[in-house]
């Protein structure tokens, strides 16, 4: 698959720096984007007076924390997203084949930002999650 940007090594999830509010903590759940996408940070948030201490992991920029991604194990690069896409939004198919941000049918994944240099967005690709049939229990007339 020559469109895979990240893969993760383990089945925790993926691990990517991602922009998080200054309260997100280590290790507590929280979410990322408008569509509620669950992360779990595994540092702090980086700021300027974490780093003059020595305590920002190498790599991550002010702001970011490196986080744990459950159920996402790989992120696509699908091409260009749709205008106005938001990190953590969710991406559908439309009937088309179109790429959008308008929830139909077909969930795609999460939008999720490439590292520089590269750059952009990518789709994270959520554990199969379709939801299971339910039986129709319609009362049959006799």
């Amino acid at each position: 698959m020559n469109n895979a940007v990240y893969k993760a090594e383990t089945g925790e999830g993926l691990k990517i720096a991602l922009p998080l509010p200054l309260i997100a903590t280590n290790g507590i759940p929280t979410t990322y984007g408008p569509s509620g996408l669950r992360v779990i940070p595994q540092t702090d948030v980086a700021t300027a007076a974490l780093r003059t201490l020595g305590k920002v992991p190498q790599g991550l920029k002010n702001g970011e924390a490196s986080c744990i991604l459950p159920g996402i194990t790989l992120v696509l690069d699908l091409g260009t997203l749709p205008p106005g896409t938001q990190g953590g939004q969710g991406i559908y198919r439309a009937a088309d084949g179109d790429l959008t941000l308008t929830a139909t049918s077909d969930f795609i994944g999460y939008a999720l930002p490439i590292a520089a240099p590269r750059g952009g967005w990518g789709v994270g690709i959520p554990a199969n999650t379709a939801p299971v049939p339910q039986p129709d229990l319609t009362p049959v007339q006799l």
